[in-house]
């Protein structure tokens, strides 16, 4: 994250259909942010970096 200059960041996860499973709001101090993903289902996910409405950032992830 610090590759970035954010003011408001949050991150999202969306499952394969879009919907919302996951938002937290992260402070700029932070680096590396953990997440916990036990109680995700097997599926594939998109990872959503957002600072004020805009996205900055993309990923995806298969959870097995």
């Amino acid at each position: 994250l610090s590759q970035y200059n954010l003011i408001s960041p949050e991150i999202q996860i969306l499952d394969g259909q879009g919907r919302l499973v996951y938002t937290q709001r992260i402070s700029n101090s932070h680096s590396t942010v953990s997440i916990g993903l036990r109680e995700l289902n097997p599926s594939l996910y998109f990872v959503i970096l957002r600072d004020q409405g805009m996205i900055v950032s993309k990923s995806k992830f298969i959870k097995y």
